[in-house]
């Protein structure tokens, strides 16, 4: 992949996640996966019963029995003390970042931690695992029944333990209804761990039966479904389906007997059904949740012993299996895990390669499945975990276990590379058959690796260590940091002015100018499009759409939009979580001659299934540059006016779009406007100014739920391409020119609306003359954010504004309103970029927030387009003469 392309890593990873944190919060849990059985019987036999010494595929040892036959029962490991917290209150022991084998670990120089937690009271040999969040709120990690030696004879344990990490202890939890170890486990919609299958006991023989009995785990007791699998199996595959389900799907009834092909779905209240059967029976396959709902089943062992390489795809309701045509990967013991644009399966022993369960894969699911080789993993491994790490809602993954000789393996998706980290001393052994479970930290995934035994060490010795495992990915470096404190504030003492901040974000994935930016309530910004017409390779629209994570550092890359497009209107859902982000209209060309054309095709990209989905019906005309757009009181989007294309005509079309529907307005506006100001204010939508292609449109109008436009009578003075934002029952208007190629203007407007009609008025006037700025929310406040913070635009004497506006709207008359504030030498923005304002600190349902203002993009000195992020706060601050009685009062005692 590109160094230019390396950032497409994809836009969500639909992954729940429960938390490993000191002050516990909650969190819904992830699926975390255990083993999914042994590959042969414990005394060291295979499927077909052939001896230890014969039961390899191309180099892949037998899994089964003690690789000592002498001495069944290995040694157990202790804690070393100098890993081990001893006092949870001192703060974990912390070792630095691991020095990865071969060159930096990953293209941003992630680094990787390993901590000791307090060891498993017993060992713990194919147990069934995962995060669980109990009826407090708080998540635990649950590893349930297995056994505790490596012998030709086993029984399995009902026993459970539960690590709390808030107190980093373990402590026992409710028996399982019946002893089982190799079972299939998965977390459900209700973030319940589910557990299905597996074995009660292993003879002298290495013989074992298949149960059929399955339960469920929400954090009080185990509750047996009622109606068994059919038939009862271990060594099956598990992953949840939509609607709190589980798929379980393949497995082997007793050794030396073929796979099965049944698969059952089980849910919450008990019930149980086989509503399909798999293309291929297959035993120790994984699943793998798709980002459209379906599932992915790779690998396993065929009714021959040999691998299983073909793959098939789950339908979301687990009714049908397809077989992926072409695709020849996976393994007996491989793993998966989802990606945010489709899955990652690595390892596995096959028989296809000399160099079996090195093999890495990363599967796209886009309009059809692409399956593309990564670079060999560093050690081959066979029934490896692989678990979430890093932030959220990225694509960091980690892979441990297997034949790994003490080796674990980080997925680096802005580098789509794996890079391999050797544990420290007295951990550097290999592991299989353990538990690997994924907990919330603040904004972070940990991931925390559970027993199970050493491999390929050759004493079989079952493990009680238990390991956490943390990313902090450093800032990326900047060549050319910004200077630290407040800005410079024209004309005022700096002990009584405000403290404006600004520094830089993560770079955009390249420049672009007339992107679109939007932002969701919990701190996440998503872009789409752009262009960079002072390049002329760059002068067309673009595709690409990328999503900056709340605490992020790279930006993760999201699908192309099926109509590349600049100066379109963007939107996100009220939250991430619900349904989609939105574009509308933009021009879809540049060519040399600076003439372009408007699309009327809009898109929408849903959390759930990130591929960008043209919306049902169009808008009701083509337009670009200089339409406007945004939320309506009902939650709707808007837009409005804009040009036909480019020195074409204007127009008087606006439509509502809703969820996957564009919807024209009742009635068009009364006046064709381009560049106009409108913002929505109650239930009132307003708009203002504008031209339409030759001379300045000088009325208002105003649009209420259920009415059509009519035209209001104020003494605003007429502007073109100014900024405006609403506050409740006011609109404030900042800029624009007052004739069509006129000079830009200062003006500070706004326009009251109440109960009584409307009412305009100016407030006073900006720093710099502005067209076309960006004004966006900044501060702390209640409801209306405290400040405003007006940034870039065009004047006809300072083509490139080296300075800011900060704007408080709700000071009472007679105080100090406006400031001006420098940025550093070399900053600075003309029209074309994009401007949000990302909440803090996301607290959902709180009246008081904190908001930074983020710039993205634009044109620089030159004309060419910049990659620069741009992130403004301010500091609390008191302006002289006070708060209003109906502003958010005072920030200092907010804090």
């Amino acid at each position: 992949m590109g160094a230019s392309r390396a950032w497409m890593m994809g836009l969500v990873a639909a992954l729940g996640v429960g938390g490993c944190v000191d002050v516990p919060e909650p969190v819904t849990p992830v699926d975390a996966r255990a083993d999914r059985g042994p590959d042969g019987a414990p005394d060291a036999r295979v499927d077909d019963g052939a001896p230890a010494d014969d039961a390899r595929i191309d180099g892949a040892p037998a899994d089964g029995g003690p690789l000592d036959g002498d001495r069944p029962d290995g040694p157990r490991d202790a804690a070393p003390d100098r890993f081990v917290d001893d006092d949870p209150d001192a703060g974990p022991a912390v070792a630095e970042c691991l020095e990865p084998l071969d060159g930096p670990g990953g293209e941003d120089g992630a680094c990787l931690q390993v901590i000791a937690l307090e060891p498993l009271p017993e060992a713990r040999i194919q147990a069934a695992g995962g995060v669980v969040t109990l009826p407090d709120g708080r998540p635990r990690l649950v590893v349930a029944g297995g056994y505790d030696r490596y012998a030709a004879a086993v029984q399995a344990d009902e026993r459970t333990w539960i690590f709390d990490p808030s107190t980093g202890a373990w402590s026992p939890g409710p028996a399982l209804d019946e002893a089982r170890w190799g079972a299939a486990a998965a977390v459900d919609g209700e973030g319940a761990l589910v557990i299905a299958g597996g074995a009660p006991l292993i003879d002298g023989d290495g013989e074992w039966v298949g149960l059929a009995s399955s339960e469920r785990f929400d954090g009080g007791r185990w509750q047996r479904n009622p109606r068994p699998l059919e038939p009862g199996r271990a060594r099956a595959a598990a992953a949840p389906l939509q609607q709190q389900r589980v798929l379980v799907a393949g497995g082997q009834v007793r050794p030396g007997q073929a796979p099965v092909a049944d698969s059952d779905v089980l849910t919450p209240d008990g019930a149980l059904s086989q509503p399909g059967s798999l293309r291929r029976a297959r035993s120790d396959a994984a699943l793998a949740p798709l980002p459209d709902g379906r599932l992915l089943l790779v690998g396993g062992r065929q009714a021959n012993g040999g691998p299983e390489t073909i793959a098939e795809i789950v339908r979301a309701d687990g009714a049908r299996f397809d077989a992926v045509s072409g695709t020849l990967f996976g393994g007996i013991g491989a793993a998966a895990a989802p990606l945010s644009d489709g899955a990652l399966v690595i390892g596995g022993a096959t028989a296809a390669a000399p160099d079996g369960g090195r093999e890495a894969w990363r599967m796209r699911v886009e309009p059809t499945i692409r399956v593309e080789p990564l670079p060999a993993l560093h050690t081959p491994r066979m029934h490896a975990t692989v678990s979430p790490i890093g932030p959220p809602d990225g694509d960091w993954r980690l892979v441990v276990g297997g034949d790994d000789a003490g080796v674990v393996e980080l997925y680096d998706p802005v580098a789509d590379r794996l890079v391999a980290y050797p544990l420290p001393l007295p951990f550097d052994h290999g592991r299989r058959h353990h538990v690997a479970g994924a907990l919330r930290v603040g904004d972070s995934l940990e991931v925390v690796v559970v027993g199970g035994v050493r491999w390929p060490a050759g004493d079989g010795a079952p493990i009680t260590d238990v390991l956490r495992f943390r990313l902090t990915p450093p800032p990326p470096p900047i060549d050319d940091p910004l200077p630290a404190g407040c800005l410079v504030v024209d004309g005022v003492d700096p002990d009584d002015g405000p403290c404006v901040r600004v520094r830089r974000g993560p770079a955009l994935p390249r420049p672009l100018a007339d992107l679109a930016a939007a932002a969701a309530p919990d701190g996440r910004i998503a872009i789409s499009g752009g262009r960079d017409p002072g390049l002329e390779a760059d002068k067309r629209a673009s595709a690409e759409s990328a999503i900056l994570y709340l605490g992020g550092r790279v930006w993760r890359a999201g699908p192309d939009m099926a109509t590349a497009r600049w100066g379109h209107v963007m939107t996100m859902a009220a939250s991430w979580n619900a349904p989609a982000i939105y574009v509308y209209g933009g021009a879809v060309d540049d060519p040399d001659d600076g003439l372009y054309s408007a699309t009327d095709l809009c898109e929408r990209l849903p959390a759930a299934q990130p591929v960008w989905q043209p919306l049902d019906g169009q808008l009701t005309a083509p337009w670009v540059d200089g339409a406007v757009g945004g939320f309506g009181s009902s939650g709707a989007r808007w837009l409005l006016g804009g040009w036909s294309r480019a020195e074409g005509d204007a127009h008087n079309g606006g439509d509502f779009v809703n969820f996957a529907q564009v919807v024209p307005f009742v009635d068009p506006m009364l006046r064709a406007r381009i560049h106009a100001a409108a913002c929505p204010t109650n239930n009132t939508l307003v708009i203002f100014g504008g031209h339409d292609g030759a001379a300045l449109v000088e009325t208002a109008e105003v649009h209420r739920s259920g009415e059509d436009w009519r035209q209001i009578d104020v003494a605003l003075q007429a502007r073109t391409g100014a900024a405006c934002l609403g506050l409740t029952g006011r609109v404030d208007i900042f800029g624009g020119r007052s004739a069509v190629g006129g000079p830009a203007t200062a003006d500070w407007q706004r326009l009251d609306i109440d109960e009584n009609g409307e009412q305009a008025r100016p407030l006073g006037s900006l720093g710099r003359a502005r067209w076309r700025p960006t004004v966006t929310a900044i501060g702390t406040g209640e409801f209306d954010a405290a400040a405003w913070l007006v940034v870039g635009g065009e004047d006809a004497g300072d083509d490139l504004p080296a300075a800011v506006d900060l704007i408080f709207p709700n000071l009472p008359d007679g105080a100090r309103r406006q400031y001006t504030v420098r940025l550093p030498e070399g900053v600075g923005r003309r029209r074309g970029h994009a401007a949000v304002s990302r909440r803090v600190q996301p607290d959902v349902g709180v009246d008081v927030i904190d908001q930074e203002a983020v710039v993205l993009g634009g044109f620089g000195a030159d004309g060419a387009a910049l990659d620069e992020v741009l992130i403004f706060t301010l500091d609390p601050f008191d302006p002289p003469g006070g708060f209003g009685p109906d502003g958010p009062g005072d920030p200092d005692g907010m804090q």
